[in-house]
C-alpha cells in the first residue's frame, strides 16, 4: 500500500513539472492496452509513467540529453515538421509566382512562337515609346528650368546694373558736394544761403585742435574740436584764413571785402572709398598766393576726410584728420625762413582770457564782447605803442586811438566781425595819446574763460604790431 502511494505520488509530480513526459507514456501504454485492460484505474497509468520518468531522466542525465527528446512524438519534434511543411509550401508558392511571372514576360502560357515574339516585339515598342516619352518630359522640364532661371538672371543683372547706376549718379553728386563745400570753406564765404545749398542746416564739422589759430575751449571735446552749425563753421574758415594772412601782416579782407589770402582744396578722385552713407578719400589744402604777399614760401597739409549725407544729399557730418603740429611748423618757417627746433618757438594764438592775459611783448588790448567794446585792460606794450596809461584806458573803446587818416570802411567791417564773435583782422591807421599817426596790424580774437563751461566768448583780444615809424 505505501508503495502503491509513492508511485502515485510520483506520477503526480511528473503530471506537473514534466506532463509531455507522462502524456507520451500515456499514449504509447494505450496503443498497447488491449480493451480489457480499459477499466483499469487511472492512477496505475499515471504511476507507470511516473516510475518510468526518473528512469528517463537519469538516462538523460548520463546521456547529456534533456528528457524526452529521443521520443519521436515530442511536443518539439511535432513543432518543427509542422514549419518545415509551412515553409516548403511558401518556398513552392514563390517558385510558382516566379515561373508564373517569368512566363508571362516571356509572353504568356501560348505555346505559338511567332505569337511570343510578337508579343515580346510589341512589348519592346511599348518600352520604347514610354522611354521616349519620359525623355521628352524631362527635357521639356530642364528647358523650362533653364527659361526661368534666365529670366530670374537677366532680372538681377538689371536690378545689379540700377542700383550701379544710382549709386554712380549718387556718388557723383556726393563728391560734387564735398568739392563745393571745400571751396565755401576755402573762400571763408559769410553768407549762410550758399552754404545751406550744400550743407545741413545741423551739419558737425570735427577735425584736430589747431592751436596756432582762433578756437573757442567750449568746442572741445576729447582733444579735438566739434563745431556744429552752419555759423560755427563759418566762424571756424574765417579763423584759418585770419591766421595765414597774420603770416603776412595784412588784413584777412582788402577793399573790396574780398579775402587776401588765397587757398584752394583738392581731393584725390582715384582714393575715392564710398559706402552706405558717405565717403572717405584723401585731401590737401595749400595756399597759392602767400609768396606774392610776401612771404618766404607756401603752406599746404595733406590729410584725410570722412563725410556722410543726409537724405537730401547734402552734407551732415565732415570730419578733417591731419597733423596740426606739422602744418604750424610750416606756417612759422614761412613767416621767419629758419627751422622751428622746438615746439616751444611757435606761437600760440590766446583763445582764453587767462592767456590773453598772461605777459607778452606784443601790444595787447582786451575789450568787452558786446558794443561797443569797452577796453578792459591793456598790457604795458599797448601802453607803451599808444601812450595811455591803464588807468586812462579801462572804460574806453577803442576810438580813442582813431583819427582823421583812419579808415571808417575798414573799422566798420572789422566792427561787424567782431559782433559776430569772429576772429578778424585788418591794417588801420591809429594815434597815439599825443596825436602821432602810426600805421598798425591788427588782429582780433575771440576769448572764452577757462572757468566758463559753456564755453561762450566773454571778450575780444587785439594785438597791434606796428607796421612802420610814428610820425
Amino acid at each position: 500500500m505505501a508503495s502503491q502511494e509513492s508511485s502515485d505520488f510520483r506520477g503526480l509530480v511528473d503530471c506537473l513539472f514534466f506532463p509531455e513526459n507522462v502524456f507520451d507514456s500515456i499514449g504509447s501504454s494505450s496503443a498497447s492496452t488491449t480493451p480489457s485492460a480499459a477499466g483499469a484505474p487511472a492512477s496505475s497509468s499515471f504511476a507507470s509513467a511516473g516510475a518510468s520518468a526518473p528512469a528517463s531522466r537519469r538516462a538523460a542525465a548520463r546521456g547529456g540529453a534533456r528528457p524526452g527528446a529521443d521520443a519521436p512524438s515530442s511536443k518539439r519534434q511535432r513543432t518543427e515538421k509542422v514549419g518545415a511543411g509551412a515553409a516548403s509550401d511558401t518556398r513552392t508558392d514563390n517558385e510558382t509566382s516566379s515561373n508564373h511571372s517569368t512566363s508571362s514576360d516571356a509572353g504568356g502560357d501560348s505555346d505559338n512562337p511567332d505569337e511570343r515574339e510578337e508579343n515580346r516585339k510589341e512589348r519592346n515598342r511599348r518600352h520604347a515609346r514610354e522611354t521616349r516619352l519620359r525623355k521628352k518630359n524631362y527635357m521639356h522640364s530642364l528647358q523650362q528650368q533653364l527659361e526661368a532661371m534666365t529670366e530670374e538672371r537677366n532680372l538681377l543683372e538689371k536690378e545689379i546694373q540700377e542700383k550701379m547706376n544710382a549709386e554712380c549718379g549718387q556718388h557723383s553728386r556726393w563728391v560734387k558736394t564735398v568739392r563745393c563745400a571745400l571751396a565755401l570753406r576755402a573762400a571763408g564765404c559769410p553768407d549762410v544761403d550758399q552754404w545751406r545749398k550744400f550743407v545741413d542746416e545741423e551739419i558737425v564739422l570735427v577735425h584736430p585742435i589747431t592751436p596756432y589759430r582762433s578756437f573757442r575751449t567750449g568746442d572741445v571735446v576729447s582733444n579735438r574740436c566739434v563745431l556744429m552749425g552752419i555759423p560755427d563753421i563759418i566762424q571756424d574758415a574765417s579763423s584759418l584764413l585770419v591766421s595765414l594772412a597774420a603770416l603776412c601782416k595784412t588784413g584777412v579782407h582788402d577793399a573790396e571785402r574780398k579775402i587776401k589770402v588765397q587757398v584752394r582744396f583738392a581731393i584725390d578722385d582715384e582714393a575715392l572709398h564710398f559706402s552706405e552713407e558717405g565717403l572717405m578719400c584723401p585731401f590737401e589744402m595749400k595756399t597759392v598766393n602767400l609768396e606774392a604777399l610776401g612771404l618766404r614760401t607756401e603752406v599746404s597739409k595733406n590729410g584725410c576726410l570722412r563725410a556722410q549725407f543726409n537724405e537730401e544729399g547734402r552734407l551732415k557730418h565732415l570730419e578733417l584728420c591731419f597733423d596740426p603740429i606739422s602744418f604750424w611748423r610750416q606756417m612759422q618757417q614761412a613767416n621767419t625762413g629758419s627751422q622751428i627746433s622746438s615746439i616751444d618757438d611757435l606761437l600760440l594764438a590766446p583763445n582764453t582770457l587767462e592767456q590773453a592775459l598772461s605777459h607778452s611783448k606784443e601790444a595787447r588790448v582786451v575789450t568787452e564782447a558786446a558794443r561797443p567794446f569797452r577796453i578792459t585792460h591793456v598790457n604795458s606794450a599797448w601802453t607803451d605803442l599808444c601812450g595811455f596809461t591803464q588807468e586812462e584806458a579801462c572804460g574806453q573803446t577803442l576810438r580813442c586811438l582813431q583819427g582823421e587818416d583812419t579808415d571808417g570802411n575798414t573799422v566798420a567791417q572789422l566792427v561787424e566781425d567782431c559782433n559776430d564773435g569772429k576772429a578778424t583782422s585788418m591794417e588801420v591807421t591809429n594815434y597815439d595819446k599825443e596825436g602821432k599817426k602810426f600805421r598798425n596790424f591788427l588782429q582780433v580774437y575771440p576769448l572764452t574763460s577757462e572757468k566758463s563751461s559753456s564755453g561762450e566768448i566773454s571778450h575780444m583780444l587785439g594785438v597791434l604790431k606796428p607796421l612802420g615809424p610814428k610820425h
